[in-house]
């Protein structure tokens, strides 16, 4: 039988700092921890809402005596495509330079 270890995963939602007071006690080594991570990055993603263009997500792993095991860090970054197009030159000069996402594509309705 693996050895049971307990391990703690802080959260960062941008600059939101969740700490984990409670624990989860692991068997399986770094795996586990690696994938406990990474399940808890999957489940705070889909807590993010559909108003939300960008967010940066960070599990920070620890042992139980606060040593760093890991950090696991996801970009989601939702980007909306604009079909619709000014019809006129006119339209074109009157409009302002759209905001951008961080790949440098303009995004549409941010203006």
């Amino acid at each position: 039988m693996a050895a049971l270890s307990l391990n703690y995963f802080d959260v960062r939602n941008n600059d939101r700092l969740f700490s984990d007071t409670e624990g989860t006690w692991l068997a399986g080594g770094m795996d586990s921890v690696r994938l406990e991570a990474f399940a808890a990055l999957t489940d705070y993603a889909r807590e993010v809402t559909p108003s939300v263009i960008c967010r940066r997500l960070t599990v920070k792993a620890r042992d139980e005596d606060s040593k760093p095991l890991l950090e696991a860090v996801m970009d989601v970054v939702i980007g909306v495509v604009c079909l619709r197009r000014p019809r006129t030159a006119k339209a074109l000069k009157k409009r302002r330079a759209p905001a951008r996402m961080p790949s440098g594509e303009p995004i549409c309705g941010a203006d």
